[in-house]
């Protein structure tokens, strides 16, 4: 399965807490590739977590992969129109 990770699936993967944790976890099971995140969705998960050691372990067991580069896309993202 592919996919997108955001702040919120890393944040109840890596806390058993989160209502959404087994959820989380389920889905991790299903995933047959890295799921593509961005360093932002990296920072605040660590920030909500308040450890940075637990939100990269997922990034070096190969579950997230961070791939958005923003130079690559500056010329593209100030073209972006505020809505």
């Amino acid at each position: 399965m592919k996919g997108i990770a955001d702040t919120g699936f890393v944040v109840a993967f890596l806390n058993r807490n989160d209502g959404h944790h087994d959820w989380a976890v389920g889905l991790a099971e299903q995933v047959s590739e890295p799921l593509l995140t961005c360093d932002a969705v990296l920072a605040e998960a660590a920030f909500q977590v308040q450890n940075c050691v637990l939100v990269l372990n997922p990034v070096q067991e190969g579950l997230l992969l961070p791939t958005f580069d923003i130079l690559e896309h500056l010329p593209q993202l100030k073209d972006l129109k505020a809505g």
